[in-house]
C-alpha cells in the first residue's frame, strides 16, 4: 500500500509499528494516534537449536547483519514498503518472548484453541 499512500490514493492514519516508519515519517504510530498498546509489526527471523555452538551463532549473526545492511536488500525491502532491522541474540529473544505473551494472553479472550 506504500505506493498508493505516496501517490495520494490512500491516506495512512497510523503505522502499526513501535516507532514511526522512515518510509512514512509524517504518519504517527498507533500509540501516537491514541490507540494504546497496539502494534502489529511484521518480522522475519533466524532461529537455531538451543545448543548451537557459539562460533556457528556468530557466523549466522554476521551473515544476517551483512544481508540486512546490503544496499540491494535495503532497496528491495523499501520497494515492498518494509524496513530492515537487524535484531540479534538477546533483543530478538525478548521480542519473541513478548509476542508469545501477547498472543498467549489474547487466545483465551478470542476463545482460540489448538487442535
Amino acid at each position: 500500500m506504500l505506493a498508493q499512500v505516496q501517490t495520494g490514493k490512500l491516506t495512512a492514519l497510523a503505522v502499526a509499528a513501535p516507532k514511526r516508519s522512515a518510509l512514512l515519517p509524517g504518519v504517527p504510530t498507533f500509540e501516537e494516534a491514541g490507540v494504546r498498546g497496539y502494534t502489529a509489526d511484521a518480522w522475519y527471523g533466524l532461529l537455531a537449536p538451543a545448543k548451537t555452538p557459539p562460533e556457528v551463532l556468530a557466523t549466522l549473526r554476521r551473515v544476517a547483519t551483512e544481508f540486512a545492511q546490503a544496499p540491494a536488500t535495503q532497496e528491495k525491502l523499501r520497494s515492498l514498503g518494509m524496513e530492515a532491522r537487524n535484531t540479534c541474540a538477546d533483543a530478538f529473544g525478548a521480542q519473541l518472548a513478548g509476542e508469545v505473551r501477547l498472543y498467549g494472553d489474547l487466545a483465551p479472550t478470542l476463545d482460540l484453541k489448538t487442535e
